[in-house]
């Protein structure tokens, strides 16, 4: 199932981050986070999904906006949180079925630098957003997976 899964999420975001790679294997990168050119702040969120030895797909985030309700949702998802001095890094397996905890997610995520509200790092007032649209992206292309 899983390998199936990353099949399509390899169709689906048009290939790996590195586009020399062109066959399917273990801890090869899709890139899912919408990032261009134009996008050079370093506290950015780069988003990946890789395959895992165990064929499990793994979503990697790294820079993520986080507060305390960020991390409930992620304790949610099982997801192995890193908060550290130059970013904060999450890990956790992802499952066709994960759509309705990614919005969650998201939600959560938009809400870290919402209107009124104090944050700790000043450019998570446009990573947030852009952050939270990719997560919903990704279950909308999760939705498209047939079970």
């Amino acid at each position: 199932m899983s390998l199936k899964l990353f099949q399509h999420l390899l169709i689906s975001y048009g290939g790996f981050a590195d586009q020399r790679y062109k066959a399917i294997a273990p801890n090869r990168a899709i890139c899912i986070d919408d990032r261009c050119e134009h996008d050079r702040c370093h506290e950015f969120c780069s988003m990946f999904l890789k395959l895992s030895d165990s064929n499990d797909v793994v979503m990697h985030m790294n820079h993520l906006p986080v507060d305390d309700d960020v991390l409930a949702r992620l304790d949610k998802l099982d997801a192995v949180v890193s908060l550290l001095n130059d970013g904060n890094r999450v890990e956790f397996v992802l499952t066709p079925k994960a759509t309705r905890q990614l919005r969650q997610l998201a939600t959560e995520v938009r809400r870290v630098a919402g209107r009124g509200r104090h944050y700790p790092k000043r450019n998570w007032k446009w990573i947030a957003p852009r952050t939270a649209k990719s997560l919903c992206r990704l279950a909308d292309v999760l939705d498209r997976f047939p079970s």
